[in-house]
């Protein structure tokens, strides 16, 4: 790639730890980092090349909600480089680059899997304005925010969860943002209401919070009013407001 090029010297490894990084959306740490790229040790190498992709706001490095483990983890929040490792880099290794026909991408933008990355992308997007979101939800600067997931260990019966970003507030509450990606203004039905429900109250549970929590939807067109949305969501934010809104 060659704008890593005219950033790093050490291009290749700039490159290698961002596409190890781009496949885990939901971040990944740097012991992690350190075991899948074979031919470095880790130490201060690793932590400067990362630094240097965090500086260049590549990535960003951060650390969950009650998270009770040592170390950070950091995430690709890049939106070419997400959609050159995604969709370029494949096609750059196979036939398809000789085979590629008029139409290509006007089909691909129909796919689950062109779906899924633009999710990602625009997760990316808020990511690189979490002050402007902080704005448009009228917290206060004191408000931290976060991000939380909750794996179950293999075998288990349980249920996972995962907040996209929330802010810990200093008046004893916790806004809780769903961030999703839709061409059209998104739609809470019953079996969606209650997927929050549940993600919520998996959340209250493991963190074993006491605040009040409020949900906030953060969405490229907005939502459209039911009788669901009008009973759970707080505050919408679209995409407009990371334009329109003032750090």
């Amino acid at each position: 790639m060659k704008e890593f090029a005219n950033l790093f010297d050490a291009a290749d490894v700039h490159i290698d730890f961002s596409r190890i990084i781009a496949n885990h959306p939901y971040g990944t740490g740097q012991e992690k980092l350190g075991q899948q790229i074979k031919y470095i040790s880790s130490g201060g190498r690793v932590t400067t090349w990362l630094k240097d992709l965090e500086q260049a706001d590549l990535i960003i490095l951060f650390k969950p909600f009650s998270h009770n483990r040592k170390g950070v983890f950091y995430k690709l929040i890049d939106e070419y480089s997400l959609f050159y490792f995604n969709w370029i880099e494949s096609i750059k290794e196979s036939l398809l680059k000789r085979g590629m026909r008029k139409g290509y991408w006007e089909n691909v933008q129909n796919s689950p899997s062109w779906y899924t990355w633009a999710g990602y992308a625009f997760e990316a997007l808020c990511y690189k304005h979490i002050s402007k979101i902080s704005v448009a939800l009228e917290m206060s600067p004191t408000a931290v925010p976060y991000t939380w997931r909750y794996v179950p260990t293999k075998g288990s019966k349980e249920q996972g969860a995962q907040i996209d970003l929330l802010f810990d507030r200093k008046d004893n509450c916790i806004t809780v943002c769903e961030i999703k990606y839709t061409n059209q203004p998104f739609v809470i039905d019953k079996y969606y209401a209650e997927q929050l429900k549940r993600k919520i109250e998996v959340f209250r549970r493991k963190t074993a919070t006491k605040k009040h929590i409020f949900l906030a939807r953060i969405s490229t067109n907005g939502i459209k009013k039911t009788i669901y949305s009008e009973d759970m969501v707080e505050k919408v934010i679209t995409l407009d407001d990371l334009s329109t809104h003032e750090n």
